[in-house]
């Protein structure tokens, strides 16, 4: 079948990017851990309201990817996420209570917004609630190991901003991308497991 024509938004979608012209990026549809990371990283809550026929209507300029998200001069690698120039992580929507416990217990609940979403390359088991979501470690070593692990160097910055970031966001790595000796017989994540 024919592909349906798009009428795409002006401009960048990105809060306070200003940007209207140059090349712009369409939400990674066909890739839900990146189209779930793309929403993640930048911040507009609006979007987050939309179907995901609204949101792929939305773009994101070049300006918000490090040189390492691109394949060619203006073709995005298929993990890529926009990193640059992006507002500051915002809490107030949630209760930090409610998010600090689904992070630690390391779970997905459907009904709340406050749902983990996998980190990993082109994991597509956002949508699987009987799948277990590790939160990122705090130690910052440990942090960026993972990261690089789950092919996500590019949200990598200082330790401290990328454990800030991490450790205290929507994001984990799914019990998949995780060797059965990364599990203590009783099923807990070894402290030292890397996915």
């Amino acid at each position: 079948g024919a592909i349906p024509c798009i009428n795409f938004y002006e401009g960048c979608c990105v809060p306070n990017c200003n940007n209207q012209s140059g090349h712009m990026y369409t939400f990674p549809a066909f890739q839900s851990s990146n189209f779930n990371l793309w929403l993640y990283m930048i911040k507009n809550h609006d979007l987050r309201k939309l179907e995901m026929k609204e949101v792929i209507r939305h773009r994101v300029c070049a300006r918000h990817f490090e040189r390492d998200c691109f394949e060619s001069e203006f073709v995005l690698k298929s993990t890529a996420a926009p990193t640059l120039f992006l507002p500051d992580h915002d809490i107030n929507q949630f209760s930090s209570k409610v998010v600090y416990q689904q992070l630690s217990k390391g779970i997905s609940d459907p009904n709340k917004d406050t749902r983990l979403c996998c980190a990993y390359g082109n994991c597509t088991n956002n949508n699987h609630t009987d799948k277990r979501l590790f939160k990122f470690p705090e130690d910052p070593d440990r942090c960026i190991a993972w990261l690089t692990a789950c092919h996500r160097g590019g949200l990598i910055s200082t330790p401290e901003e990328t454990v800030k970031t991490m450790a205290s966001g929507k994001l984990g790595v799914c019990e998949d991308h995780f060797e059965q000796d990364c599990f203590e017989c009783t099923g807990i994540l070894k402290s030292d497991a890397v996915p």
